[in-house]
């Protein structure tokens, strides 16, 4: 069986199987550093628009092939190392009565 190492800030509720598997937040964070600029003021609008430039992801430790470890991260990390076999995300979000996110359907690859 796989290492499996939380790289989000939060508790993940995998729904696999028929059972609910909680994998604790490492205590480390994967994130994509990220630059936003302002935009053209448009009063159409009447709101600041912003653009995004992603850069570099950070805290995610280096590929190793022979490693028997899988790495959670956000889903916005796992689009950034796409061809990364090592690194998923969460899967289809499960959510309460409220809209709240609760738990996960399995992990994407």
């Amino acid at each position: 069986m796989r290492n499996i190492i939380n790289l989000t800030p939060h508790t993940l509720n995998v729904h696999t199987h028929g059972e609910v598997l909680n994998i604790p937040a490492s205590g480390s964070l994967a994130r994509v550093a990220s630059e936003y600029f302002k935009l053209k003021y448009t009063a159409d609008y009447g709101v600041d628009l912003f653009t995004c430039v992603y850069g570099e992801v950070e805290g995610l430790p280096p590929y190793r092939p022979s490693s028997n470890t899988l790495y959670v991260v956000s889903g916005i990390v796992k689009s950034a190392v796409p061809n990364r076999p090592d690194v998923v995300s969460p899967g289809q979000l499960i959510r309460d009565e409220n809209g709240k996110p609760v738990g996960c359907k399995g992990l994407r690859r």
